[in-house]
């Protein structure tokens, strides 16, 4: 069940927009991370400025959660057919 809450943040395109933003671009670095390793992206995020300045720090790109399960990404991510 979805609470209250959750409707009203998504009935707000702009805080909805951010959301999907934050939320892709760092489930994307997150995989860049799981595919080379947790050293050579480390690396990376030192050397390449592509992915320094993402706007996210390594410690926000690890500890975010992304789990589409949860309730909040399943709303925001639900494309089924109304």
């Amino acid at each position: 069940m979805v609470d209250s809450l959750s409707l009203t943040f998504f009935q707000d395109d702009e805080k909805c927009l951010d959301y999907f933003h934050r939320f892709r671009t760092i489930k994307l670095l997150q995989a860049v991370r799981k595919e080379i390793g947790e050293k050579e992206f480390v690396s990376a995020f030192v050397n390449f400025d592509g992915i320094r300045n993402s706007g996210y720090s390594i410690d926000e790109i690890v500890n975010t959660c992304t789990d589409v399960s949860s309730t909040c990404h399943a709303l925001f991510l639900d494309v089924s057919p109304l």
